[in-house]
């Protein structure tokens, strides 16, 4: 996410997505910091900046899935046809098809995903 919006997330903690996560102030101020720091408008990599490109300025998503280049090309996997392994019931489960999510590595080449019907999706973007 772009740093506005972690700043925004992290303003609104009593109520976020339906939960009060507040923290002590200097938690926040911390979390915040880490955030912003490592912000898709402040990554280096090109996945970062290939998403901020196809973000408006005006855009301030507060999910990751609200991102065309994520939610656009993930949705499909939550579609009852998706018949692979694995099954989700979330998006937010990415390490259940990226295996190396936890290191941050998102790449299209590091997924496990069985259903060949998928591979290609709407919009044009190819799994490989």
């Amino acid at each position: 996410l772009p740093a506005r919006s972690w700043q925004k997330l992290m303003g609104s903690l009593k109520e976020h997505f339906g939960e009060n996560a507040e923290v002590k102030l200097a938690d926040r101020d911390n979390m915040l910091a880490y955030l912003v720091g490592a912000s898709a408008d402040s990554a280096a990599n090109g996945r970062s900046r290939t998403l901020m490109s196809r973000l408006s300025t005006m855009d301030t998503p507060m999910r990751v899935t609200d991102i065309l280049l994520v939610g656009g090309i993930h949705g499909g996997f939550l579609d009852p046809k998706f018949k692979g392994i694995p099954a989700l019931k979330s998006l937010a489960d990415c390490a259940a098809c990226h295996p190396r999510a936890l290191d941050g590595r998102f790449g299209p080449r590091n997924y496990t995903v069985t259903d060949e019907s998928f591979r290609v999706l709407k919009g044009g973007y190819e799994l490989r």
